[in-house]
């Protein structure tokens, strides 16, 4: 197992802190591979209790940050299986906006 660094926003006030996530090695590399292009991974508390998760990638053609994949999540052990299904739909997504930049 390995993990993945998330940037964790607080309630009340958004301070930040670096948390991480477990993972597979599969998805670490995929994880990884994402990182390697400049995205990152964040999750905030919502005051439902739920858990935001998001991918962005910044400064990607002409969007200043594109959202590659969020999900909501219960605050429990199912955050586990969300992480992984947020990683994989982030990877679909990059693929797909690789494909449709023009040359």
């Amino acid at each position: 197992m390995n993990e993945v660094p998330f940037t964790q926003y607080l309630t009340p006030n958004g301070e930040k802190r670096k948390t991480y996530k477990e993972v597979t090695d599969e998805i670490y590399a995929i994880a990884l591979e994402l990182i390697n292009v400049g995205a990152y991974f964040e999750a905030e508390i919502l005051q439902t209790g739920e858990v935001s998760l998001t991918c962005d990638l910044p400064n990607y053609g002409i969007y200043e940050i594109l959202n590659l994949s969020m999900a909501i999540s219960p605050n429990g052990p199912e955050i586990n299986e969300n992480v992984e299904k947020l990683i994989l739909e982030a990877k679909r997504s990059y693929e797909h906006f690789l494909r449709e930049l023009p040359e």
